[in-house]
């Protein structure tokens, strides 16, 4: 998102500098960089549950990984601002999530794929890639870009996944015996 405000801020800075034939004031300049420093510095708006279901893993013994990818910088400065660094044992800022990525991250900390088990709330790069290499996978859609959709499971080449209809429901669905339906 961060790179997206970036790249929306410069656009708007070229925009403005052709449609004045380059005499923009340097102060109408500064003025459209400062909305997006403001849109950066934006709190960090957190998944409804997101707090609760890590401290309540936490609490488990589950060691929790955070894996982002995108721009080193933007993506620290988001898990500062969210306040949810100290829950995590890890946090590793990635290039791309993909087969790859995972396979090194897990050898990095000595767990097998049967270990593991991703959350995310992107199919192709958290949820298939994870279920490719032997890990488990939960896919929560994003309530903004996916609307309300029922929990549903998929599949990938080399296995299946859980479709959860939001973070609050991971719990449950952990709770309750294989098999089951919660």
């Amino acid at each position: 998102m961060a790179t997206a405000i970036k790249g929306f801020g410069l656009s708007m800075v070229e925009t403005a500098i052709t449609v004045t034939d380059g005499r923009i004031p340097a102060q109408d300049i500064h003025t459209i960089l400062s909305f997006g420093r403001t849109m950066l510095e934006h709190p960090v708006d957190l998944i409804e549950g997101a707090r609760e279901v890590l401290e309540t893993l936490r609490a488990r013994d589950h060691e929790l990984w955070l894996i982002a990818d995108g721009d080193v910088f933007d993506q620290e400065s988001k898990i500062a601002r969210s306040g949810l660094a100290p829950l995590f044992h890890y946090i590793e800022i990635v290039t791309e999530k993909d087969e790859d990525t995972y396979r090194r991250l897990l050898d990095q900390h000595g767990v097998l794929p049967e270990e593991f088990a991703m959350v995310g709330n992107a199919v192709r790069s958290d949820v298939l890639p994870s279920i490719e290499i032997g890990a488990c996978a939960y896919h929560v859609p994003d309530p903004v870009t996916s609307g309300s959709r029922k929990a549903e499971a998929g599949t990938g080449d080399k296995g299946a996944y859980r479709a959860i209809p939001n973070l609050g429901a991971l719990l449950q669905v952990l709770d309750t015996p294989e098999g089951e339906t919660p």
